[in-house]
C-alpha cells in the first residue's frame, strides 16, 4: 500500500510530516513518498522515498500556481493508493488527486484564523481574506477526511465529519536520548527554538534579556530558527543597541534533531508568543519538547497554556508583551539553584503524558480506516 504526502512550502526534513507522520507510517509498513518542492533532488532516507518537484518559485503567487502543478504531477507519477495534503493551497488540487486515489487533508494551521495576524496581507484586509477563504475552504474540505493538528479547530469545523485529532507531540524517546547525554551549560542559558519572529516573542524577548543585563545577572541566549533578512537585521541591531550583542548567538535554522541537542545545554526554554488568533487555541510544539529535554519553560499566560502550567510546576506563564514580567520569570528560575534540578525531573516525568507515542497509534488507525474505507 502505497501513501505520497505532499507539501509545497515545508521542508522535507520537517518535524511532523517527515520526522513523524511519514517515519511512522513506514514504520507500520506502508510504501511511503514524500513530494517536496527544495530543488534539492530525489532521495531515500529511513526507507522514505523523497520526491522533489523543483525548487520553491520566488514569489507566493507563483508557488501557489505553478508550483502546487508541479507538486500535483509528482504525486500522480508515485502512483499511490492514498494521497496526504499539507498546505491550503494544494487543496485546490483535491479534485484531481481524488480521482487516483483516496485523499486526506492535514490541518497544520487554522488557516482563517491565521490569516488575520498574516503581517503581509494590509491590516484593512485581513478579516476580509479570512472570511473569504473560510468560505473557499469549506467548499473545497467537502467530504474530505482531515486530520487537525489541535484539538481547538473542532469549534470551527464542527461540521467535518470524518476526522482524528492527531497532536504535534515530540518523539519523547529520542529527546530523553539527547538530554541524558548532554551537559548543561556553565552559565544560565536560555534557549529558543523555532521561527524567529516579532509576533513569536523576538523583540520582547531582547527587552527582558537587556533588563536582565542591567541587573548584572549572567545569561547566555540561543536563538535558533529562520528569521526573514529584516527582522534578523533589527534583532542584531537592537541587541547591539543593549549592549548585549556577545550574550546572544542567532543560529538561524537548524535541523531539529541539532537544534535540540543545542536546546537540551540550556536551562530554561522560550514560548512567549505575542496574542494572535491562531496561536491562543495552539500548543506551541516547542514546550513539549522542552518538557521531554527537562528545562523549564517560559510561555505566554493564554488560557489554554495557564491550565497546563497549574498541572505542572516547570512551566511559567507571563503576559505575552510584558518584558520585565519575562525579566522576572527568568531571574525566578536562574536563582532556583538545587529546585531548578526538581523542576528538571518533574519536566521528564510530565513529557510521558505528552508523547508521540500516542498519536502515531491514532494516525495509523486514521489511515488505516480511510483506505479500508470503501
Amino acid at each position: 500500500m502505497i501513501i505520497t504526502h505532499l507539501t509545497s512550502v515545508h521542508r522535507r526534513n520537517d518535524n511532523r510530516i517527515f520526522l513523524k507522520e511519514c517515519r511512522s507510517l513506514a514504520e507500520a509498513g506502508f510504501e511511503v513518498n514524500l513530494v517536496v518542492a527544495d530543488g534539492l533532488g530525489d532521495t531515500t532516507i529511513n526507507g522514505i522515498r523523497i520526491l522533489d518537484a523543483g525548487a520553491k518559485p520566488g514569489t507566493r503567487f507563483k508557488r501557489m500556481t505553478s508550483g502546487v502543478w508541479h507538486v500535483l504531477k509528482k504525486a500522480l507519477d508515485s502512483r499511490a493508493d492514498l494521497f496526504v495534503i499539507h498546505d491550503p493551497e494544494l487543496l485546490t488540487m483535491a479534485p484531481f488527486l481524488k480521482r487516483h486515489g483516496k485523499l486526506i487533508f492535514d490541518m497544520h494551521e487554522n488557516t482563517p484564523k491565521q490569516l488575520e495576524s498574516k503581517e503581509w496581507i494590509p491590516g484593512v484586509l485581513r478579516k476580509p481574506a479570512a472570511r473569504a477563504f473560510k468560505l473557499l475552504e469549506r467548499f473545497l474540505l467537502r467530504g474530505l477526511p482531515v486530520v487537525f493538528a489541535e484539538k481547538s479547530y473542532h469549534e470551527d469545523y464542527s461540521w467535518i465529519k470524518k476526522n482524528a485529532t492527531i497532536l504535534n507531540m515530540p518523539r519523547v524517546e529520542n529527546l530523553r536520548n539527547v538530554a541524558e547525554k548532554t551537559l548543561k551549560r556553565d552559565v544560565f542559558t536560555l534557549g529558543y527554538i523555532g521561527e524567529v519572529a516579532e509576533k513569536r516573542g523576538s523583540v520582547n524577548t531582547l527587552k527582558a534579556l537587556k533588563i536582565l543585563a542591567d541587573r548584572k545577572l549572567p545569561f547566555f541566549f540561543e536563538c535558533i530558527g529562520h528569521a526573514e533578512p529584516a527582522h534578523e537585521h533589527t534583532l542584531r541591531s537592537l541587541a547591539k543597541d543593549y549592549g548585549i550583542e556577545d550574550l546572544i548567538r542567532f543560529r538561524g535554522y537548524m535541523p531539529n534533531e541539532q537544534g535540540l541537542k543545542t536546546i537540551a545545554e540550556c536551562h530554561a526554554g522560550l514560548s512567549v508568543l505575542r496574542y494572535a488568533p491562531n496561536f491562543t487555541g495552539s500548543y506551541p510544539t516547542k514546550l513539549f519538547e522542552y518538557m521531554a529535554l527537562g528545562i523549564p519553560a517560559v510561555v505566554s499566560d493564554f488560557p489554554l497554556y495557564r491550565r497546563l502550567a497549574r498541572e505542572n510546576q516547570f512551566i511559567f506563564t507571563v503576559p505575552p508583551d510584558d518584558p520585565l514580567a519575562l525579566a522576572d520569570a527568568l531571574q525566578k528560575i536562574m536563582t532556583l539553584g538545587v529546585r531548578r534540578e526538581d523542576l528538571q525531573k518533574a519536566a521528564e516525568l510530565a513529557a510521558k503524558k505528552y508523547s508521540w507515542a500516542e498519536e502515531e497509534k491514532k494516525l495509523i488507525a486514521f489511515v488505516r480506516e480511510i483506505i479500508d474505507t470503501a
